[in-house]
C-alpha cells in the first residue's frame, strides 16, 4: 500500500496541469455516469428508449478509469460541480487548464448532471439535432442551436473559443499533416470572393481566431501565397489586431462565411476543417463537406480537403481517456467522435474519397486527406 501511495504521488508530481485536469474530469464524468449505467443498463435503456450508441459513448470512460464504489471517497469539490483528486485540485486554477475547466464546469457539467431527466423526456433521435440535444435543453433554450445558446453568453463563448484554440496536452493537431510539403510550388490560381490574385493555399473553414493558420505559417516560413480564415462575423471581430500578421510570404485574409452555405472560394489547394465535424451529426457533416466537394469541382488534381479530428479505435484503448471524454462532450451538443469506418462513410456520402491518413503520435488525432470523387 505504501508503494501504491508513493506511485500516486509521483504521478501527481510529474504530470502537467492539463493531464491532471483531464484525469480529474475523467473521474468526475465516471461518477456522473455511474448513476445510470453501472446498474441495470438494459432496464434503463428500455425505460428511456435510449439508443445503444449512447451507452457505447459513455461506457469507455468507466472501463478506462476502473471505477469502483470506493472512488467516491477520494473526491473533493473545488468549485461548484467540479471535482478533483488530491493535489490535482490546486492545478485546476493554472494556465490553460483553468480555461478548459471553466468551460467544462459551466457548459458541460450542467448537461451531464441532468442526463437522466433529459433521457426520460426525449427520444434518442433528439441527440443528433443541434436544437434538441442536451445543451440547449439544459439551458432552457431548446429550439436554439448550442452555438446560439453560447453566443448569448459572451463569457462562456470566449472560454469555449480559447479552449478549442489551445494545443491539448501539448500536441498540436495541425502538426500531424505535412502542410509544407503539400503546398510546395503552389501556383494554381483560385477564384472566389477574396479578391486576391495570389494562389489560395489554405481555406481554414470554421478556423476561429486563426491560431492554426498562424502556426502553419510559423512552421513553414518559405510558403508564399494567401490563406483564408473563414468563420462567423462575431468570431472574426474578436480577433486581436495584429495577431495574424505574418513575417513570411503568406497573407492571411479574413472572410465571413457560414459553412452551411456554398463555399465561395473555388479550387483552393487545401480546404481545412479542424475539430469542426465532431460537433455535428452525420447528415449535417455531409452538408458541410458537400459544399467543399462542390468548390473542388474542376480542380480534382490539385485541390484537397483535410479534416483533423479524433479517430476512435475499434476497441477501447486505455490511457486515452481524453478522446472518450471528448465523445461524451460531443453528445451534449448533438455531435460525436468517429471511427475510421464512419469517416469513410461520411466522405463517401459527400462525394469525396479518402486518399491518406496522417496520425498524431501519442494520441488519436488524425488528419484525413481527401479528394473529390470522379
Amino acid at each position: 500500500m505504501q508503494a501504491l501511495s508513493s506511485a500516486r504521488l509521483l504521478v501527481q508530481e510529474l504530470e502537467d496541469e492539463d493531464a491532471a485536469m483531464f484525469r480529474s474530469v475523467e473521474q468526475v464524468t465516471a461518477a456522473y455516469v455511474l448513476r445510470f449505467i453501472i446498474i441495470r443498463i438494459e432496464e434503463l435503456a428500455l425505460a428511456v428508449d435510449m439508443d445503444p450508441m449512447v451507452l457505447a459513448i459513455l461506457s469507455p470512460l468507466n472501463a478506462i478509469a476502473g471505477v469502483s464504489w470506493r472512488t467516491w471517497k477520494d473526491f473533493a469539490e473545488v468549485t461548484p460541480n467540479s471535482y478533483a483528486q488530491g493535489n490535482a485540485a490546486g492545478l485546476l486554477e493554472m494556465s490553460r487548464a483553468a480555461t478548459h475547466e471553466t468551460y467544462l464546469d459551466n457548459v458541460v457539467s450542467p448537461c451531464l448532471a441532468r442526463l437522466t431527466d433529459y433521457f426520460s423526456s426525449h427520444q434518442s433521435a433528439c441527440l443528433a439535432d443541434s436544437r434538441t440535444c442536451p445543451l440547449p435543453w439544459a439551458y432552457g433554450e431548446e429550439g436554439h442551436t448550442w452555438i446560439e445558446v453560447l453566443s448569448k453568453r459572451p463569457i462562456l463563448l470566449h472560454k469555449f473559443m480559447l479552449s478549442m484554440s489551445s494545443d491539448w496536452v501539448g500536441r498540436p493537431d495541425h502538426g500531424c499533416y505535412p502542410f509544407g510539403d503539400r503546398l510546395k510550388g503552389a501556383a494554381t490560381l483560385s477564384s472566389g470572393g477574396s479578391g486576391s490574385v495570389e494562389p489560395i493555399l489554405i481555406v481554414d473553414i470554421g478556423g476561429a481566431h486563426g491560431v492554426t493558420l498562424r502556426a502553419i505559417c510559423d512552421a513553414n516560413p518559405t510558403l508564399n501565397g494567401c490563406m483564408i480564415l473563414q468563420d462567423l462575423p462575431d468570431t472574426l471581430a474578436s480577433i486581436e489586431d495584429g495577431s495574424l500578421d505574418s513575417t513570411t510570404g503568406v497573407q492571411i485574409q479574413l472572410m465571413s462565411h457560414n459553412f452551411w452555405e456554398p463555399q465561395p472560394i473555388k479550387g483552393a489547394r487545401i480546404y481545412y476543417l479542424q475539430r469542426v465535424l465532431h460537433d455535428w451529426s452525420h447528415e449535417k457533416c455531409v452538408i458541410i463537406l458537400s459544399h467543399v466537394a462542390d468548390a473542388m469541382r474542376g480542380h480534382e488534381k490539385a485541390s484537397r480537403v483535410v479534416v483533423t479530428e479524433t479517430m476512435l479505435p475499434d476497441k477501447v484503448v486505455t490511457g486515452q481517456s481524453l478522446n472518450y471524454w471528448s465523445d461524451v462532450v460531443m453528445l451534449m451538443v448533438g455531435g460525436k467522435e468517429r471511427g475510421e469506418t464512419e469517416f469513410k462513410e461520411l466522405f463517401n456520402d459527400a462525394g469525396l474519397e479518402i486518399v491518406d491518413l496522417w496520425r498524431n503520435e501519442g494520441g488519436m488525432s488524425v488528419s484525413i486527406e481527401g479528394k473529390r470523387r470522379t
